[in-house]
């Protein structure tokens, strides 16, 4: 799978990632720490306000896994104006 994501016709984040391997949850790391990234943007004009990681890992507790599958990925972080990541 090919994930891109486009800030103003470039590409800023990619993650390229395989599952082409069967797996047990049983296997899996457990899903501590889980961070999301929160962007606010800016009220008056273009650009971000506020960028923060937060942990939510106290928030998924209800998680139902339908199909687990294992493989290897790669997350890729490009230059930009508008962002520093």
């Amino acid at each position: 799978m090919i994930t891109d994501t486009r800030l103003a016709g470039a590409s800023v984040l990619n993650i390229r990632s395989t599952t082409h391997q069967e797996a047990s949850i049983d296997d899996k790391s457990v899903l501590k720490p889980n961070w999301r990234l929160k962007v606010i943007p800016r009220a008056g004009g273009k650009g971000v306000d506020v960028m923060q990681w937060i942990d939510v890992s106290d928030v998924i507790t209800d998680v139902k896994v339908h199909v687990c599958r294992s493989g290897d990925g790669v997350v890729g972080f490009e230059p930009t104006l508008v962002f520093d990541l």
